[in-house]
Order: structure tokens, then sequence, then C-alpha cells
């Protein structure tokens, strides 16, 4: 039986704050399998010399590998992507159902990794002529744990409301950190149950200390866009 969600609150809460959590969006076991199908496609893709060549994924400059996944099961199990309850709050959120999944991936941290700056993924889907007037966002992250994530591996810290700030500093995809501190802008981890839906908008960064990670992957990530 699929968990009921109150999308009415849900629709406040992100549009406050810029991100909402889907809790138990799916199954433990079936976060398990992506996760093991994901850590497959890894070990294969860390055998080549240069795996940064190697179409389908990239390495960032953090030590982080991050695999754009076949479209096939279980990566793409229509259980999760065409989830009820996240179809009816993308599709109330951008008042259309004209929207498409624009990409599919799982990024994983490697030994070491680096820390990620603070950063937007994308840009307000309209410049507001007042700050008070509400703009969503052109594309929103939803990202399913792939297990238990806090603070030991390295839960996403993001800073609340800043994603519909139209700002011109605000607005670009990376931005210095003093900015949120200078302004008070209080920041704060997100810990996730694995099977939860992390859906954002709002600015966020990486882990704070990645030291401790293994090459588990942590979330998978697709994106939604709308034009």
């Amino acid at each position: 039986m699929q968990t009921q969600y109150d999308i009415d609150k849900m629709l406040i809460c992100f549009k406050i704050n810029g991100y909402v959590v889907f809790e138990d969006f799916t199954t433990p076991q079936k976060a398990v399998r992506i996760r093991k199908e994901h850590e497959q496609l890894l070990d294969e893709w860390l055998k080549y010399e240069h795996p940064e060549s190697l179409p389908g994924g990239h390495i960032d400059r953090l030590n982080r590998y991050s695999i754009q996944w076949p479209w096939r099961m279980p990566f793409n199990d229509p259980e999760i992507i065409e989830h009820p309850a996240l179809m009816e709050f993308l599709d109330r959120l951008w008042g259309t159902d004209d929207y498409l999944l624009s990409g599919i991936a799982c990024d994983t941290s490697m030994p070491g990794s680096g820390y990620q700056n603070w950063h937007r993924d994308t840009a307000l889907t309209f410049d507001p002529p007042y700050p008070s007037q509400y703009s969503p966002p052109r594309v929103v992250g939803a990202r399913l744990a792939l297990l238990d994530i806090d603070e030991v591996n390295g839960s996403t810290e993001v800073a609340p409301c800043t994603e519909f700030l139209p700002h011109p500093t605000i607005s670009s995809s990376h931005f210095d950190a003093r900015m949120l501190e200078e302004a008070g802008v209080p920041t704060r981890r997100v810990d996730l149950k694995k099977g939860s839906m992390f859906v954002k908008g709002t600015a966020d960064t990486a882990p704070r200390d990645s030291q401790s990670l293994s090459k588990a992957p942590t979330l998978s990530d697709q994106h939604l866009s709308h034009s």
C-alpha cells in the first residue's frame, strides 16, 4: 500500500522552503536493488584507466563520479518515476502536465572527495517583477535515498527559502557561501531514510565532510523540467 501524502501541505512547504521530503516514497528493498545495480555499473566504470572519457558519466574536480543510468529496470521503475503523488505534486506546482524527465543519474562521492560549492540547479521560470511574486524553478531535482543518509555518511545541506530569491547574485548557479553567512541565512541538514524522496529547488551544497564516504552511492538524481 502506497504512503498517503498531504499534497496541499507539501506544496506550501515547497513554496516556502524550496524543498520537500516524501517519506517512505518507495520500499527499502527497491532502494537496495537500485543501489546494487548502480554499484555494478560503477565497478565496470572504474576498470578503465580513464573513466572520465567514457560516455554516460563524468568525474568532477571533487572526486565525485556521476553516472547516467541506462533506461531499464530497476532504474526506470514506473512505480518510482511515475509515482502518482510526485506527478500530482509537479502538476500542481507548474500548473501543467507538460514537462519531461530530462536526466536520471547517480552521484557517488569517493573517499576523500571535496566540498561542493553552494549552488542552485536552475534559474527561476520567470523573473518576478516583485520580490513577493512566486516563480517556480524551471527544473526540479527528485532524489531517491538509496540508503539511510545522515551526517556520518554525508547528508545534503540546504539553505531554505533561497531558491526563489530574484536577486542576480543569488540567481547564479554558484555563489559565495559568505553571502549566506553575512545575510544570516540559516542552513539545514536534510537526513533521509532509505527509500525517501528529496524534491528540491533550493540552494544546496555537498556534504560538509566526505572523508568517511565509501564508494556506495547515497542519492539517485532525476531532473524534471518544463519550459
